[in-house]
């Protein structure tokens, strides 16, 4: 009987979200968050629109993340509502999540906006929205953060970074309390790796390093793949890409002088201009 395949199969590893822990999927309410996320997005939207300045350019974004965090919160919930099975089903139950306040926060934050829909009603006071925004917090954000503190992969630190970013726009500093206690920060993203024998230019991408002029002559050429090597007077062969010639790929044959700029990149040295031809010396002087 042939083997099953590698990769096939409800243990088969999955991408996305489905390949997050079941900890968090376990999660029963996530869907309802998503809901609530979306009233604050609706309300934020409605507070840009009576709004003006500087202070509705603010309003914008903080709906831009809301809507995006809603959304991601809607396609966690259903990429985990139906996980894999697992032969030895464990006990533990996550409520992170508590029915009550989620339908508090939502009943408060859609009050709000339908009080904004008259057109002579007068924007919330400071002290009332901040009371929206600590409803939320309590209901959605900081369970939200310490849940997603147990699980860091890549989709649920997006989510956890977008939440942070929209916290930061509608929150004051000194609103959370003692720091660590309700709401563990995102660690921040990774810098780029710098490939091995290469520079960095400060900001965690490999800088070019320094260019220097040889001569030497062709020894291969590949027509098929457009590339060659060539040896230079020193005796180092180093290769080349058919693009990097002047004057077209075509006009070079093994054996003709030409002159190279080079370059050592983390492959090792490579030519990253071929000219035909010897480079001409300066005569001497008379």
């Amino acid at each position: 009987m042939p083997r099953k395949p590698k990769g096939v199969g409800p243990s088969a590893p999955r991408t996305g979200f489905t390949a997050i822990s079941r900890l968090v999927g376990r999660e029963p309410l996530l869907g309802d968050a998503a809901g609530v996320e979306a009233e604050v997005g609706a309300l934020c939207m409605r507070l840009a629109e009576r709004s003006g300045g500087p202070d509705a350019q603010a309003w914008r974004q903080a709906a831009r993340l809301s809507a995006r965090l809603a959304e991601g919160l809607a396609e966690l919930a259903a990429a985990v509502a139906d996980p894999p099975h697992h032969p030895r089903p464990t006990r533990v139950r996550v409520s992170t999540l508590q029915r009550a306040d989620l339908d508090a926060a939502a009943a408060a934050l859609a009050a709000a906006r339908t009080a904004l829909e008259a057109p002579d009603s007068a924007l919330p006071a400071p002290d009332a929205l901040a009371a929206l925004w600590a409803l939320e917090r309590r209901a959605v954000a900081a369970p939200l953060a310490r849940l997603f503190a147990l699980c860091p992969v890549p989709p649920v630190l997006a989510l956890w970074r977008t939440l942070a970013a929209r916290r930061r726009l509608l929150e004051a500093p000194q609103a959370e309390g003692p720091s660590g206690s309700a709401w563990p920060e995102p660690p921040p993203p990774p810098e780029r790796p710098v490939a091995w024998g290469a520079r960095s230019n400060g900001n965690g991408a490999a800088a070019a390093g320094p260019e220097w002029t040889a001569a030497g002559c062709v020894e291969r050429l590949d027509p098929a793949r457009r590339c060659g090597t060539a040896r230079t007077d020193d005796g180092r062969a180093v290769f080349f890409a058919g693009r990097t010639v002047s004057g077209g790929f075509g006009a070079l044959h093994a054996g003709d002088p030409v002159t190279l700029r080079l370059r050592r990149g983390p492959l090792g040295v490579a030519a990253v201009r071929v000219t035909p031809g010897a480079p001409q010396t300066p005569p001497p002087p008379a």
